[in-house]
């Protein structure tokens, strides 16, 4: 099927304020019922879609290294002599059925994006954390088994693109500044 990101929050973090920065973002946030993850998580976490994309396959939180990769890709194939329209339909290929730009899906959020959305809803007092979770599903998102890891990180080690971006680990984004005890 699909690779998806979908996220936790806590149950407190669902505010307007919350719901308004996800809306500035270009981000979902749906809630998403999934018995099994549900029952993975702590009793005043919440489970939900992160993105409004189609699917999450191109998605930017690969990091900046990941992007540079494709860069050095592309250069490659201009010294072979490649034409850019020949390189676009190669960037195309790489994921069927979505419009690209720069190796990743036009309606998902840069990287940038993704960490300044971290940041500002770190920032809200409701939020003391964000997790993140990458999963190719095989059936539907509702009702799919899996397992995973948790893996809590900072926001400034996400800044540093330094995220390590893995399928089936939760990375739970906390600021320490503001919180002393993870």
């Amino acid at each position: 099927m699909c690779t998806f990101i979908t996220a936790t929050l806590p149950a407190s973090a669902d505010t307007p304020r919350f719901r308004a920065l996800v809306q500035e973002h270009g981000l979902a946030f749906a809630p998403l019922h999934n018995a099994h993850v549900s029952a993975l998580l702590t009793p005043s976490e919440r489970y939900y879609r992160a993105t409004r994309a189609h699917c999450d396959c191109g998605s930017s939180l690969r990091g900046p290294r990941a992007e540079k990769r494709l860069d050095s890709q592309i250069a490659g194939l201009r010294a072979k002599g490649w034409s850019e329209s020949k390189i676009d339909k190669w960037r195309r290929s790489k994921e069927p059925g979505r419009p690209r730009e720069r190796g990743r899906a036009v309606d998902e959020p840069t990287y940038d994006a993704w960490v300044s959305f971290l940041a500002a809803a770190l920032a809200l007092d409701e939020v003391r954390h964000v997790g993140l979770l990458q999963h190719h599903y095989r059936g539907a998102v509702t009702d799919e088994v899996f397992q995973f890891t948790r893996a809590p990180r900072t926001l400034a080690e996400v800044r540093e693109g330094s995220l390590a971006w893995k399928h089936n680990v939760l990375y739970e984004v906390r600021d320490p500044a503001r919180y002393e005890r993870w």
